[in-house]
């Protein structure tokens, strides 16, 4: 497991040596996390911030830029006026990735950071004209639309029908 404290210490030295204001505040890691990578908190009762992080990140086998990456990014959301994606958050991490080579953007996924998703498809929907399969890992809307035999289209032929079938993977 990596040293969650040595990590966030560099990206504060990172933010400190480009004069960004963050503000240090507490790191927690979190084992249920599966759809999101970080998440920084403002309490609107004590005005103070908190960062979790999911704990696949803190695993030997992630590349330590994936680690970096997130909490650069979480951290700048504790800048003023950085609690959103807007033009001040990312002027910021374009500063950290140009000086740094980090790559930090609103939005990244698994294989971005060379991490294979542990999760199982619960529901695979697929197309009865192209054959395109959808795999979803919770009932959605569209699982349930599928399910009662509503109509679809597809995202890939653009065929639009009621007979989409579902097949439920419970043994995965």
């Amino acid at each position: 497991m990596k040293d969650l404290v040595f990590y966030s210490k560099y990206a504060k030295s990172i933010m400190d040596s480009l004069n960004i204001p963050y503000v240090d505040c507490d790191i927690k890691v979190s084992y249920r996390m599966t759809r999101t990578w970080g998440y920084c908190h403002l309490d609107g009762y004590t005005h103070k911030y908190d960062i979790t992080i999911s704990h696949r990140l803190l695993k030997d086998e992630v590349d330590d830029d994936a680690l970096m990456n997130t909490l650069i990014h979480e951290y700048l959301h504790t800048c003023p006026k950085c609690m959103n994606h807007g033009k001040l958050w990312k002027h910021y991490a374009e500063m950290i990735n140009s000086k740094y080579h980090y790559h930090i953007k609103t939005r990244t996924s698994s294989a971005e950071k060379g991490i294979v998703d542990e999760r199982k498809p619960k529901y695979v929907i697929e197309c009865p004209h192209c054959h395109k399969q959808s795999y979803y890992y919770r009932k959605s809307s569209v699982v349930t639309a599928a399910l009662n035999n509503r109509r679809l289209t597809c995202g890939t032929c653009g065929y639009s029908g009621n007979d989409f079938p579902v097949e439920h993977m419970l043994n995965i």
